[in-house]
């Protein structure tokens, strides 16, 4: 037993030597760091989920500035904050200290064992453009990489079923794939990125207004979306066409709104509601075919759509309201009429009274 004792010692004091020598700080939870100054890389080691916050503080408090930050196997999760770089002028109450140190980080080095990386995790990271996001990854919360301005080349792994709320706002991500296995992407994900293409697969069933002020100028969308929801579009004003997958039903208010370039959308034939100001402002949307199950156009869905001259109401349309097709903005309080606007349509229909009420030509199609 003694000399259990003796070997337990010794084989402590050997870890606090080489603790000394290789310029790491041990934390009493099993959480490590160590810098290499020559390199700029800080690397983080350790077991279980970082949440070790007395380490955490005390590397957010650094005077290094590291351009690596490289995380060891065996660690699970991204703390909350962990590596977020606040400017000097934000108030933040939370438990961390300024100054923060992480401006200058450029690339980050995840494990196959994480699992979750936290709120906010690499916020403002401005830096930093290239991380990897492994394999098993299940979490991305809330604004984990909100404002990484320069963060490019994403892959959204299988194993991530959510992507959170502005998860990726004001990223530069000109370039993102998002596997098929990701099943909903939260309100703001994506908003003001760089990104141009995107195609979101068919596990995809949901998402908010996550695309909302990007570059985007061509979206594949997954065949099981049946509802295009409020605002998901709204301020893409480099995207030029849109198809709508033959399962829609809806689309919501503020869709498509400002999307100066839009010339052209497919519907799909299943569509049932066009919802206040989708298409709001959209100055170059020319042609538009609606199909017989459409039953609800609702106030200013294509308002101010200048080179919008004729729409064909179909028979199933139960109601058209207020500027909802035929005007523009003018420099008076109430709206002008577009010029030489025609409606067709059936008689008896709500095409035709729309027509009549507001003074419209109308072509009776039987």
């Amino acid at each position: 037993m003694l000399k259990f004792k003796r070997l337990l010692i010794g084989f402590i004091v050997l870890l606090s030597i080489i603790n000394i020598l290789s310029g790491c700080n041990f934390s009493p939870n099993s959480l490590s760091y160590r810098i290499e100054k020559k390199t700029g890389i800080m690397y983080i080691s350790g077991f279980g989920e970082m949440k070790d916050e007395k380490v955490i503080n005390k590397w957010k408090k650094s005077s290094f500035l590291p351009d690596k930050i490289v995380i060891g196997s065996g660690i699970t999760s991204i703390a909350d904050r962990a590596f977020a770089n606040y400017e000097e002028d934000e108030v933040h109450t939370t438990q961390y200290d300024k100054p923060l140190c992480f401006g200058e980080v450029k690339e980050v080095v995840l494990p196959d064992t994480i699992k979750s990386i936290g709120t906010e995790a690499f916020e403002n990271c401005k830096k930093l453009k290239k991380i990897n996001l492994p394999k098993g990854l299940e979490t991305i919360s809330p604004r984990a990489f909100y404002g990484c301005k320069i963060l490019d080349d994403i892959i959204i792994p299988a194993s991530l079923s959510h992507i959170s709320n502005e998860a990726f706002e004001h990223c530069k991500l000109n370039n993102v794939k998002i596997e098929k296995g990701v099943k909903s992407i939260g309100s703001g994900a994506f908003t003001c990125c760089e990104l141009k293409n995107v195609k979101l697969p068919d596990s995809v069933t949901e998402f908010k207004n996550s695309f909302c002020f990007s570059d985007v100028e061509e979206i594949v969308l997954s065949n099981n979306i049946t509802e295009i929801s409020e605002g998901a579009f709204d301020g893409c004003n480099d995207l030029i066409r849109i198809d709508l997958p033959d399962n829609v039903i809806s689309i919501g208010t503020e869709s498509f709104s400002s999307c100066e370039k839009l010339k052209e959308v497919s519907f799909s034939k299943k569509l049932e509601t066009i919802e206040e100001e989708a298409f709001y402002d959209d100055v170059n949307l020319e042609n538009i075919k609606l199909f017989e199950r459409i039953k609800f156009i609702k106030a200013r869905a294509f308002y101010n759509c200048k080179k919008l001259k004729t729409i064909t109401v179909p028979k199933s349309v139960k109601e058209i309201g207020s500027y909802a097709i035929g005007y523009e903005e003018s420099k008076k309080i109430t709206p002008k009429k577009t010029k030489d606007f025609i409606i067709k349509g059936y008689k008896g229909t709500a095409a035709e009274k729309y027509a009549k009420k507001n003074g419209f030509k109308f072509v009776a199609l039987g």
